[in-house]
């Protein structure tokens, strides 16, 4: 029997601490949390989760806000190893994560689950709780104090803003202006499209198809920090259609993928699009790094829902237990994404459209999403359900 003075570590690294990152470390502390041998650390910028599914929200019901940021203190077992570092990974090397205050996190294995960057009050530019709840009140206010606003973006993060202000401020104007000729562009059914457009119309939003909102960049001039304007102003469409609005919101999707510090791996390991390049087994696709992973949004796995995050994580766990058993011929699992197109899209407190094979309206929205955005189920992830107050 080795000794524990003679013990060799495996090391294992997850950054990024948000849905992907999370249900990495849960299968990771499952697993092998209670191994002497084994050292798990979490890497997150954040003091707690943010959960940003949710954040709309908060736009209407200021309260909320505090129901978005949730702790990770029970996050791993008591009896685990298993620990996080709150920081800020900047570098990635061959064995190592070089933090922005200096620090370094050796790895054997690591997994990159950084996410996507966007504009706030979908994310928050903040890495406390304390700061990204003054953040979103403040932006409840702003949308409290304005009669005229502005949704830029058709879809989801814009269908669901558009029906969160309609459905809680029935007497403010509501305009959504949208480039393409349907709302949610993808593959989602067209019947799931019309509803979504039917829900809000009913809702009063005033709904501009196929007209793009120009210099927005004057308004916006750094949209990964900031993704709304408050203030009088008056904007024009490519068709010359003049809005004016006073607070206006900017969901025309991710501004950035989170993987800068990835690229001095490799002049190939980030692709055109700022997406980290896997393959089906989540290892990052130069067979040179066959010890690192990614997982969630940041990487080119496929499209950019939520759900998705747990399977990529839980694929990358289990293969990198299997390579520290059994080396590198291991047979590894492998992740492809989903044939259906899978979409529950709120329209406010009150329901919304989704599309689960059939589509759906209401009433089932409004049980599955809209009383509450999920979020007593991720409190449940992280195992502070019963600290979650309804």
């Amino acid at each position: 029997m080795q000794s524990a003075a003679n013990m060799t570590t495996t090391k294992i690294v997850i950054l990024g601490g948000g849905y992907a990152g999370v249900s990495a470390a849960k299968r990771l502390d499952k697993l092998l949390g209670t191994r002497a041998d084994v050292e798990i650390t979490l890497i997150t910028k954040m003091d707690s989760v943010f959960h940003n599914i949710g954040s709309m929200r908060a736009v209407v019901e200021p309260s909320f806000a505090e129901k978005l940021f949730i702790p990770y203190t029970k996050l791993f077992a008591p009896t685990s190893h298993a620990r996080m570092i709150q920081g800020n990974g900047v570098k990635i090397e061959q064995k190592s994560v070089i933090l922005e205050d200096g620090n370094t996190a050796p790895f054997d294995y690591l997994i990159i689950a950084t996410g996507t960057s966007y504009p706030s009050p979908s994310k928050v530019p903040t890495t406390t709780k304390i700061e990204g709840v003054a953040h979103l009140h403040s932006v409840a206010e702003a949308v409290k104090q304005s009669e005229n606003i502005l949704i830029v973006g058709g879809g989801p993060v814009g269908v669901e803003i558009a029906g969160e202000i309609a459905t809680d401020y029935p007497t403010k104007k509501v305009t959504l202006v949208h480039s393409g000729a349907t709302l949610m562009p993808g593959p989602n059914s067209d019947k799931f499209k019309a509803r979504l457009l039917a829900n809000l119309q009913r809702l009063k939003v005033d709904v501009v198809l196929g007209e793009k909102v120009e210099n927005l960049s004057e308004l916006f001039p750094n949209p990964a920090v900031t993704g709304y304007h408050h203030g009088s102003t008056t904007v024009k469409t490519n068709k010359d259609r003049t809005i004016s609005a006073d607070f206006i919101v900017l969901a025309t999707g991710n501004t950035k993928h989170n993987s800068d510090m990835a690229k001095p791996l490799g002049a190939d390991v980030v692709d055109d699009r700022g997406q980290i390049k896997v393959r089906t087994t989540m290892q990052l696709k130069d067979e040179s790094l066959s010890h690192i992973f990614a997982v969630g949004d940041v990487s080119d796995a496929g499209p950019k829902l939520g759900y998705m995050a747990d399977p990529q994580a839980v694929v990358a766990v289990d293969n990198i237990v299997k390579l520290m058993g059994q080396g590198a011929n291991a047979k590894l699992k492998t992740w492809t994404p989903p044939t259906s197109n899978l979409a529950v899209v709120t329209t406010g407190r009150n329901g919304g459209v989704a599309q689960m094979g059939f589509v759906f309206g209401d009433f089932t929205v409004r049980m599955i999403k809209s009383k509450d955005m999920y979020a007593p189920r991720y409190w449940g992830i992280l195992n502070v359900g019963d600290e979650y107050k309804k």
